[in-house]
């Protein structure tokens, strides 16, 4: 078990191969990515922010952890990417003013999204690629340039109470 917070003095937070790793009261600017989990499961970032990074929250290869109460916005790319990334829950994120897509989903796959806010970036939410079975409850997606929630090439997600206008 490793907590990386406050009195860490991180700049940025990379975690391979790991379990139980969590991230939390922390402010990650300014870098390539803020936190990046590859191949780590069973593991949390909470009470977060990443905002001005080329990515804020990448999960790679890595199952089964928790995105709580974060705010990662002003990002180059993403505020919250998952690739190859199965069985995660994203609760109460703000992920807004993102280059690209506020959350995204790539072969990410039984993934819950939900209460969470992604506006004013190019895509909101944007489920990709062979990602199946998510549920996306919940969620503001509004004034983003392009789609607030879309789903492409990805069957089987659910789709539920989420909030989009203006996009």
């Amino acid at each position: 078990n490793v907590t990386i917070n406050e009195t860490s003095n991180a700049g940025t937070v990379y975690a391979i191969n790991c379990t139980n790793f969590t991230v939390e009261n922390v402010t990650l600017n300014k870098n390539e990515y803020g936190v990046y989990y590859r191949n780590t499961t069973l593991s949390t970032v909470q009470n977060f922010t990443a905002n001005n990074n080329m990515n804020g929250i990448v999960l790679d290869f890595s199952d089964q952890n928790t995105l709580n109460n974060s705010n990662s916005s002003y990002n180059l790319q993403n505020g919250v990417y998952l690739v190859d990334s199965n069985f995660n829950r994203l609760n109460n994120l703000t992920t807004d003013h993102n280059t690209q897509a506020g959350i995204l989903l790539v072969r990410s796959n039984n993934n819950t999204i939900s209460n969470n806010t992604a506006d004013y970036n190019h895509d909101g939410i944007l489920v990709y690629q062979n990602s199946w079975n998510n549920t996306l409850v919940n969620n503001s997606a509004n004034n983003n340039q392009y789609y607030g929630i879309a789903i492409h090439n990805s069957p089987h997600n659910t789709i539920q109470n989420n909030t989009m206008s203006g996009n």
